[in-house]
C-alpha cells in the first residue's frame, strides 16, 4: 500500500509545472531618475512614466542584476536603493511601490542625478551600470528651500558628471509640456556621458521609450564585450613577426631592404631598422675558420717544442 502511495505522490509530481526562473548573465545596474514635480500631472495625466518605470524593472535579468529608483522633485521624496533583483516577486512589489508615487512639488534634477551617481559609486563594483533620468521641464527650486538654489542644482549636475567620468552613461528623456523642457541640459548629459537624448510631446509613448533605451544598452553591452575580446596567438604572432616575401635572388623584408638567402628576419627595435640574422648557419664559415686557426696555432707550437728536444 506504501508503495502505490508513494508511485502515485511521483505521478503528481510529475505533471505539476515547475516554477523556474531564467537568469540572463547579462546583467545590469541601473539607477531610475523620475521627475514626480507638480507639472507631470498635466504632462502625463495617465502616468504612463509609472508605467514605463515598472515595464523596465521587469526586463531586467533576475538574478543578475540591481535597480534602484529615485522619484524626484524639489526634493527627493521616493528614494529605492540599489536593489539586487532576486525574484520575480520582488520585481512585481518594486512596481506596486511606484505605482503609488505622487506627482508634486518642483524640479531639483542636479540633486537627484548626484544622489545616483553617489548611489552606484558607494555600490562598487558594478555590472554594466547606466542611468536613466525623465523630467517635462527646467530645473525649479522652491521658495520655501532658502539654502538651495538653481546655481546649486546646476552644479550638482556637473559633479555627478565628473564623479562618474564618462564610465556610466546615462540616458535622458525629455517630455514637452506647454512651457517647454530644459533640451539643453537633458543633452549635455547624455552626451558628456556617451548616451543618447530622446524627446517626446506624449508621455504615453513612455513604455516605448523605455523599452529602446533598455534594447541600446543591451546592444551597447554586447559591442563592449566583442571589444574586450582577447588576441588571439596568431594575431599576436602576426605583430611579432611580420610576414616576409621570398624571391629567387633572397628576400625582401616589409621595408623592402635586400637580405642575403638563408638569413631569418626577425622583428627589431634599433633605430636604423637594421634586419637582424639569427640563422647560425649563417654565420658556420667564420666558426671553421677560427677553428682552423686554433688547430694551426697548435700544432706549430708542438712541432717547436719537438725542435728544442732534438737541439738539446
Amino acid at each position: 500500500m506504501k508503495i502505490i502511495v508513494l508511485l502515485l505522490a511521483l505521478a503528481i509530481l510529475t505533471f505539476l509545472p515547475m516554477r523556474t526562473y531564467a537568469v540572463d548573465e547579462t546583467g545590469m545596474d541601473v539607477i531610475l531618475l523620475i521627475d514626480i514635480s507638480g507639472s507631470m500631472r498635466f504632462t502625463d495625466p495617465n502616468r504612463a512614466a509609472l508605467e514605463a518605470v515598472g515595464n523596465f524593472i521587469d526586463r531586467l535579468p533576475v538574478g543578475v542584476s540591481r535597480v534602484g529608483v529615485i522619484g524626484f522633485s524639489g526634493v527627493l521624496r521616493y528614494v529605492i536603493p540599489l536593489t539586487p533583483i532576486d525574484s520575480p516577486e520582488l520585481q512585481a512589489e518594486l512596481r506596486e511601490q511606484i505605482a503609488r508615487f505622487q506627482y508634486t512639488g518642483f524640479t531639483d534634477i542636479g540633486m537627484a542625478l548626484l544622489t545616483a551617481a553617489d548611489m552606484l559609486i558607494e555600490a562598487y563594483p558594478l555590472k554594466n551600470p547606466m542611468i536613466l533620468l525623465t523630467s517635462d521641464g527646467f530645473i525649479q527650486i522652491s521658495p520655501n528651500q532658502p539654502h538651495r538654489t538653481t546655481t546649486q542644482s546646476y552644479a550638482d549636475v556637473e559633479l555627478a558628471l565628473d564623479r562618474l567620468d564618462s564610465m556610466v552613461p546615462i540616458y535622458t528623456i525629455g517630455i514637452h509640456n506647454p512651457t517647454g523642457v530644459d533640451a539643453d541640459l537633458l543633452e549635455m548629459i547624455a552626451s558628456l556621458s556617451n548616451a543618447e537624448a530622446h524627446f517626446i510631446d506624449d508621455a504615453n509613448k513612455l513604455p516605448m521609450i523605455f523599452d529602446t533605451i533598455y534594447d541600446s544598452h543591451v546592444e551597447r553591452i554586447a559591442s563592449l564585450e566583442e571589444l574586450e575580446e582577447p588576441f588571439t596567438q596568431e594575431e599576436i604572432d602576426e605583430e611579432i613577426e611580420p610576414e616576409v616575401e621570398e624571391t629567387d635572388a633572397g628576400v625582401l623584408d616589409e621595408n623592402l631592404s635586400y637580405v642575403e638567402p638563408g638569413a631569418y628576419l626577425v622583428a627589431t627595435t634599433q633605430e636604423d631598422d637594421t634586419p637582424l640574422e639569427n640563422d647560425v648557419y649563417a654565420n658556420r664559415p667564420g666558426v671553421l675558420l677560427y677553428v682552423l686557426a686554433i688547430f694551426s696555432a697548435l700544432t706549430a707550437a708542438f712541432s717547436v717544442v719537438r725542435l728544442f728536444k732534438v737541439v738539446l
